[in-house]
């Protein structure tokens, strides 16, 4: 019998509160601002987070391109070490080893990409590709008729792998793999040459 009383009177408070008009205090107005103003301030801190990140990436990148354009620049018009014969099953490339110069060569960048990670020691990863183009002249004798079958680009993506750890990033792995070998080159460096 008690039970049954306690059921009345708690369906009795249930209707009651279902059918009173809702009236905000002041404390929970309150309670909402300062929970609005909270999430206002955490999507303002993952922002500023996400910029400095990328900002801290592109300059690493910035870093290694110069540093690679000037190891090529030094290489300009020197023979390259290669082995690029053993990719004529899949370019259009003789499979007897020649040996090729260095004639020009261009960097873009292709992807930046930052994810977050669970890991508390390393809690955001990068990862970057950038493609090489390198133009180069296979070596033929001075007096041919048309240099510009002797003339190629040589396409390579590489892939960087990063952690974000003690507030930068670090290099922790990459990969390089030739994406196209082509029987072709631009004007600009045909003309530096011939």
């Amino acid at each position: 019998m008690l039970i049954a009383f306690f059921w009345i009177w708690v369906i009795s408070i249930v209707y009651a509160e279902e059918n009173k008009p809702l009236a905000k205090t002041e404390t929970a107005v309150t309670f909402e601002q300062a929970l609005k103003n909270h999430e206002i301030l955490k999507q303002q801190e993952q922002e500023e987070l996400a910029k400095k990140l990328h900002f801290n990436l592109s300059q690493i990148i910035e870093t290694w391109m110069t540093q690679t354009k000037t190891n090529q620049e030094s290489a300009l018009g020197s023979r390259l070490e290669q082995s690029w014969e053993k990719l004529s099953l899949l370019y259009p490339i003789s499979p007897v080893h020649y040996e090729y110069y260095l004639r020009g060569y261009k960097y873009s960048l292709i992807k930046s990409d930052v994810t977050k990670t669970n890991s508390i020691v390393d809690p955001y990863k990068a990862t970057v590709i950038i493609k090489e183009d390198l133009y180069v002249e296979r070596n033929h004798a001075p007096n041919v008729s048309d240099a510009n079958l002797y003339f190629y680009t040589v396409s390579t993506n590489y892939t960087l792998n990063f952690e974000y750890i003690n507030e930068k990033f670090n290099l922790i792995n990459s990969d390089n793999k030739v994406i196209s070998i082509e029987n072709k080159c631009p004007d600009e460096i045909k003309r530096l040459r011939l």
